[in-house]
């Protein structure tokens, strides 16, 4: 649904963006990657559809500073939920993490 928001609000169907995007954070409310890094996303293309820029870069630098930091334990992305950080190399970060759907441990890498 993320995309479609995203769609939307490229094609100027900000009223039907921001109903879906307002939709979103009620059905997944542990999401972390949802709720702190898509969402804002989308709407800064939705601020500047509107001719907000001001308010469109701060909702990237919000997005962006989430993105830099590192995940802490308890984090959800999907059905994962992140546990300590493992390592970190040139490429990205791998953290152990709990597949809450088939329970158990799985190694979690994100890619900067």
């Amino acid at each position: 649904m993320v995309n479609a928001g995203n769609a939307l609000a490229n094609c100027g169907e900000i009223s039907q963006a921001q109903t879906i995007i307002a939709e979103l954070p009620r059905r997944s409310q542990t999401d972390t990657v949802l709720n702190k890094i898509l969402l804002p996303l989308v709407q800064a293309r939705i601020e500047l559809q509107r001719g907000n820029p001001a308010q469109a870069l701060q909702l990237l630098e919000t997005a962006f500073t989430v993105m830099s930091s590192t995940i802490p334990a308890g984090a959800r992305f999907g059905r994962y939920e992140s546990q300590p950080l493992l390592g970190t190399g040139g490429m990205g970060e791998v953290y152990q993490a709990q597949d809450t759907k088939l329970d158990r441990k799985v190694s979690l890498g994100l890619i900067r």
